[in-house]
């Protein structure tokens, strides 16, 4: 949550500043993302140039590179109605909880690239301490995305996902 003591300080400059334009305006927001969705749109090439400026690592880049038509097929996808739900969900994360996440009795699974340079590891390990029933999987060697033989551990999860605790006495 962006309301947590360092946690929008934690984030690069760009994203602070996006990320303060958002809470301002969404309609502001979705005008100033206009013309990048745009750009990913229009081609291949524009989408992991794009990719590649904001995720800013090396593992992020050369896994966008092999697989560079299923990324530009999913920037597609998620921008096919324009920037509004990109705009929506940052605003959204910006905003206070509206939940205790210690009322969170689910079991979770959060899995975070040790070497991600867009979002810090430690904001994963910061919500793993407040659900009570979290398991961090921090990913040594990896970045913000994750290449398909972390995906098939993380659908395990998915398929198996560990107990959640008892709420009874």
């Amino acid at each position: 949550p962006g309301d947590w003591p360092g946690m929008v300080s934690s984030l690069r400059r760009d994203q602070r500043l996006g990320l303060s334009l958002f809470r301002r305006s969404e309609r502001l927001g979705r005008a100033v993302m206009a013309r990048p969705v745009a750009r990913t749109l229009r081609s291949e090439a524009g989408t992991i140039r794009l990719l590649n400026r904001l995720l800013r690592s090396p593992l992020d880049h050369d896994l966008v590179k092999s697989h560079a038509a299923d990324f530009w097929a999913g920037a597609q996808e998620a921008f096919r109605q324009g920037p509004a739900a990109y705009v929506s969900e940052a605003r959204t994360w910006a905003d206070e909880l509206s939940f205790d996440l210690a009322s969170v009795r689910t079991a979770v699974a959060l899995w975070h690239g040790e070497e991600d340079r867009l979002i810090p590891v430690s904001h994963s390990q910061r919500l793993a301490e407040r659900l009570p029933n979290a398991r961090l999987h921090v990913i040594a060697n990896e970045a913000h995305l994750h290449p398909p033989h972390v995906l098939a551990d993380i659908a395990s999860d998915l398929v198996a996902p560990p107990k959640a605790a008892s709420t009874t006495p």
